[in-house]
Parts: structure tokens; sequence; C-alpha cells
């Protein structure tokens, strides 16, 4: 997937161009100016796009509806205010906005203003935030509404505004789906535990962090059926999320992929059994899905610092004695 881009000099065809691609909304101009607006696009999601966007005038703009979306304002040079019920927060390139159209009232912006933005549906980071969290949240999500240049969330927002700005910036590059669905996943952590918002103490909480109940779900279902065919795929669909969901839990919550954690209680059982003494090497391996001897003896003195013929030997040497 490429950058779409657009280009505009009239008020009818800018709003046109943007309620089509966001949401509707009403844009006004100060006096009669002839607008030039520049809007670039990359889509990485139906949840979350990447825009750069200028208006080359001062315009006003007033939702119509009001999507559930955040809209992170990184501006590149110029200034604007967005104005909702209790009070307005300044936008320039010291200090980002974090804009809630759920909540805004009105944006402002100057002639000059020209930045790069994250649109990224509440919705998404809301899912995020449940599985982080292992719960449904009681109440509405809210982000705090700015990033102050030096602030904590402004330096741990910053490489990713980078990175974000580099992708937006390649706009004849074809970009692998694979890709920008690992992007997504990436943007909104870095949204949930860089940014304020009302969850905040608890996604800081380490207590607070349990594996979401999808992992869970996935681990139980090895841990009883890990003496059969098993793949990330297959507990996916027995936990009721897509593969990636289930790959970037295990990732986050247990430093380890899916099949990883398969292959760790295999070789579990496989030990207890070669600690029983009552069957081969072979065969247990067998047993355990190791279809091939030597990658089960690579793996099992990984795990245990020993050979499977090392532990057979020291459970015949201690049955002897």
């Amino acid at each position: 997937m490429s950058v779409s881009e657009f280009r505009a000099s009239s008020l009818i065809e800018s709003t046109e161009i943007l309620c089509r691609e966001w949401s509707r909304h009403k844009i006004s101009t100060v006096g009669r100016v002839q607008m030039d607006l520049r809007f670039s696009q990359l889509r990485i999601s139906k949840n979350l796009t990447v825009n750069r966007l200028s208006y080359g005038a001062n315009v006003s703009i007033a939702p119509w509806d009001r999507d559930e979306v955040l809209l992170v304002q990184m501006p590149i040079k110029g200034r604007a205010s967005a104005v909702y019920a209790g009070g307005e927060v300044s936008i320039d390139a010291a200090r980002y906005g974090v804009i809630d159209v759920r909540r805004v009232e009105r944006f402002t912006c100057d002639a000059d203003f020209d930045a790069l933005i994250l649109r990224v549906r509440v919705d998404s980071i809301r899912e995020y935030l449940e599985e982080v969290l292992g719960t449904p949240l009681g109440h509405e999500l809210r982000f705090a509404d700015d990033m102050a240049l030096d602030s904590s969330a402004w330096h741990s927002w910053a490489p990713f505004a980078g990175m974000l700005g580099g992708l937006i910036n390649e706009s004849s590059t074809e970009f692998s789906p694979k890709l920008l669905a690992s992007i997504e996943n990436t943007v909104v952590s870095a949204l949930v535990f860089g940014q304020r918002h009302n969850f905040w103490d608890e996604v800081r909480r380490p207590c607070a962090l349990p594996a979401p109940r999808h992992v869970k779900r996935a681990e139980a279902y090895v841990l009883e059926h890990a003496g059969e065919m098993l793949s990330t795929k297959l507990l996916a669909a027995h936990a009721n999320v897509s593969v990636r969901t289930l790959f970037n839990g295990f990732r986050t919550f247990r430093n380890m992929t899916p099949a990883e954690f398969i292959r760790g209680v295999r070789l579990d059982r496989a030990r207890d059994d070669l600690l029983a003494g009552t069957h081969t090497v072979s065969v247990i391996s067998k047993k355990w899905g190791f279809g091939h001897l030597g990658n089960f003896a690579s793996h099992y003195r990984k795990r245990f610092g020993e050979s499977p013929v090392e532990t057979l030997r020291f459970v015949g040497h201690r049955c002897s004695r």
C-alpha cells in the first residue's frame, strides 16, 4: 500500500476531499481567500492512518460527525489551537496536540500550518488497553490533550513520530501489509504507555499487568493438549483472536512466541518422561511432537543444560545404586 496524495485550491473541493477521507466537518476561511490544500495519506489499517496536511489559509474547523478518533497533531511549522468545553489547547512544533474528535468544539490553524497527523480510532486503543489490563474498561477512555517539548511524553513519542514521518514521506513506496500491521500495534502501544490518560495508573502499576485472557486461554489449551498437533493458528482460533493478536500478546506478556511456549511445555513433559526412565529418547521425542531427534536434543540441551541421553544415564545410575 502506498501514499495517496490530494491537492485542491478551493474551499469546496478541499472540504469534499477531507470529508470523504476522514469524516464530515465544516471548514471556514477568514475572508474570500484561496486555499492551497496539500493532503497526503497512508492507510495503515482500517483503524489507523498517517497523514500530512496543510491548508494554505487561515481556517476554522467544526466537526459535523463525532467520529470516535484521536488526531495526534505534530506540526512541522505554524500554529493551531483546539477548543474544548473546558478550555483551549495551543499546538505548534514545540507542543503536539492529541485531539479527541468526540469532544473538540473547534479547531483553528494559521495559513502556514503544516503538520504530520496520526489518525487512530479510539476503539482500537480501547481494545488494546483491555488486553493489557485483562478486564473491560469501566468508563470512557480519555487522553491528555497535548505533549509539551521535553516532557516525558514528548521523549517517549519522538521515535515514533520520526518513524511515521518517514513513512508518509516515501510517497512512491509500496509497503508490505505485514509491515503495516506491525506498525499499528507498535503505535497504539506507544500511545497507551507514553501519553497520559485516565487509566494511566493502572497500566503503569506492575502488579496490574497480567497476561490478557486470550493468552491465558491459549496457554491452558497447550498444557491440556501438548501431545497433539498444535499451531499458532489453532491456538488463535481457540482463543477467538487473530494470529497477530495472539503473537503480540505472547511477545508482550511472555517475551516469547506461541510456538516457543508450545516447545517449552513439550520439553518439560519430555524431561518428566526421561526422568521416569520408562522409554527411550527416540520414543519420547516422537511422543511430544519432535520429528527430528537432533533438533529435540539441541533444544533440550539449551533448556536443561544437558542432553536427553545424559538425563537417562543419570536416571539409570541413580536406579542402579
